[in-house]
């Protein structure tokens, strides 16, 4: 190898021979060879402006092994096709670097090289600045390198900065870093240059574009790494770390005295935060001794209340009580909440599934009336078999949600049309429903009205952009009923409808 030092060089690859290859393409070409001696760490950015379509890569102490390789370029970026760039990091040691050619192109070349020193984790970690609590810092990692993998974010390998915070006793932890100039991974370690002594991981999820790490840490001092997740990137960020009492402080909405009430409509959603909450209320599947808020919805006529997380920082679990708090008039209780609800006041619990479980949360629910189907389940035309029905969802209400269509959303469906029918004995039933100006949808249920109790929805069916839907299904003795609707809010329009049962034994 010819030794290479800061500096430009000239060179061609026709003195070279075809020996190796670069990962970043494949090459039957001639390539150079430069051994660099690397004495201390460094960053070292090297430059090829070629006559053909370069490719540069770097192996390290073995020149012969492709497994040596720590960067490779074939067009550096903005430089078109014969121009390679490669900047990297080196730790102390030996280095070759190929100056190679794509396919089989070659000739002469430039290949430039500058090297800065860079300091090492050990002492970035001792210069690292003190975070303050509520207090937002701003910063950029314009300039640095990548020193701290993480357990999350493909590994973290964007340039990282470090910071440190103290805790005095133990308490709840939340720092979240953002940014719109790289996505964004933040990390915590006990021991800042040791990358096994890392607690806590996190990149963007549940909290509104922000990487962060919550939960509860024991007194000592912390080491936070503002990071990134794609290799190299490098950009400003803001960085935000803050503390609250292993029992909280106190959070709007956390209690049932001063609930925060829900709107009524047909689908919304709420943001909320568990991190200063105390723990007021539990249910049946957890929430003891976690933060909890809480929420008040009043019901006006019969509907089917369904309440979901679109997103959260730690763990939750929904609880649904008609007298606050009271476990005995617990309604429902889970990750997710669907029921049908009578008329009155119901108290909606976001609990932290366990005491170290709290942040911010984004909350979605829907609430369908329901008062409309029983009237339309009372007036269902029957169908009888082999004979086919025609109608019309015009000027129908929008009634029943199905599964296959609007995600089970009543209020992102077409207005539909529900028929009847009774089966004797044991049969399979050949369901068709032909719509020629809109998109329907067939459901089949073995009760008209929505009501508590097992899934009333035995079979869904749709075909999108096909003014069609079939389904086929075995049936025990038993009445059953048909919901033909549109596939979106604006699909309704005439329709035929074909209802077959066969014996089956």
């Amino acid at each position: 190898p010819i030794p290479l030092s800061p500096g430009t060089v000239s060179g061609s690859t026709s003195r070279g021979e075809d020996a190796n290859t670069g990962s970043c393409e494949r090459s039957d070409a001639r390539e150079l060879v430069y051994v660099l001696e690397v004495p201390q760490r460094q960053r070292a950015v090297l430059d090829v402006e070629a006559h053909f379509d370069s490719v540069l890569y770097l192996r390290k102490d073995a020149c012969g092994d492709p497994d040596a390789e720590v960067d490779c370029n074939d067009d550096a970026p903005g430089g078109g096709r014969n121009r390679s760039h490669l900047e990297r990091v080196l730790e102390p040691g030996r280095y070759f670097v190929f100056v190679d050619g794509y396919n089989q192109e070659g000739g002469s070349f430039k290949l430039t090289l500058s090297t800065t020193d860079v300091v090492s984790l050990n002492d970035r970690c001792q210069r690292a600045p003190l975070l303050t609590p509520g207090a937002v810092l701003s910063g950029s990692t314009v300039g640095a390198t990548d020193d701290a993998e993480a357990s999350c974010g493909g590994g973290a390998p964007g340039a990282d900065a470090a910071y440190r915070f103290e805790l005095a006793s133990r308490a709840r932890v939340r720092v979240s870093e953002r940014s719109t100039d790289v996505a964004p991974v933040v990390h915590v370690r006990r021991a800042c240059a040791d990358e096994p002594s890392e607690l806590a991981c996190g990149e963007p999820g549940g909290g509104g574009g922000a990487a962060v790490v919550a939960g509860v840490f024991e007194p000592g001092t912390y080491t936070v790494f503002a990071d990134a997740r794609d290799r190299d990137a490098a950009g400003s960020y803001d960085l935000l770390l803050e503390t609250a009492p292993l029992a909280g402080r106190g959070a709007p909405g956390e209690g049932c005295g001063d609930a925060a009430v829900l709107p009524l409509a047909s689908s919304t959603e709420a943001a909320g935060d568990t991190f200063d909450a105390r723990d007021d209320v539990a249910s049946s599947c957890g929430g003891a001794g976690a933060a909890d808020v809480v929420y008040r919805l009043d019901v006006p006529r019969r509907s089917r209340l369904a309440v979901r997380l679109d997103g959260e920082e730690s763990s939750h679990v929904l609880a649904a009580f008609r007298r606050c708090g009271d476990r005995g008039a617990e309604i429902a209780c889970g990750t997710a909440i669907d029921a049908v609800v009578a008329p009155g006041t119901y108290f909606l619990a976001v609990d932290g599934a366990a005491p170290e479980a709290f942040g911010r949360f984004r909350l979605a629910w829907t609430l369908a009336d329901l008062s409309g189907q029983a009237a339309a389940c009372a007036a269902a035309p029957g169908l009888a078999s082999g004979r086919r029905l025609s109608s019309t969802s015009l000027g129908a209400g929008d009634r029943f949600a199905s599964a296959c269509a609007g995600g089970g959303d009543a209020s992102l469906t077409g207005p539909d049309r529900v028929f009847r029918f009774t089966l004797a004995s044991r049969a399979t039933v050949h369901l068709s429903v032909a719509a020629p100006s809109f998109d329907p949808v067939l459901s089949l249920r073995r009760g008209c009205a929505d009501g508590p109790g097992p899934d009333l929805e035995l079979s869904c069916a749709a075909e999108p952009d096909g003014h069609r839907a079939d389904l086929e299904r075995t049936l025990e003795p038993g009445a059953y009923w048909v919901v033909v609707d549109g596939a979106t809010a604006t699909d309704q329009g005439s329709f035929s409808l074909d209802y077959r049962a066969v014996s089956a034994r």
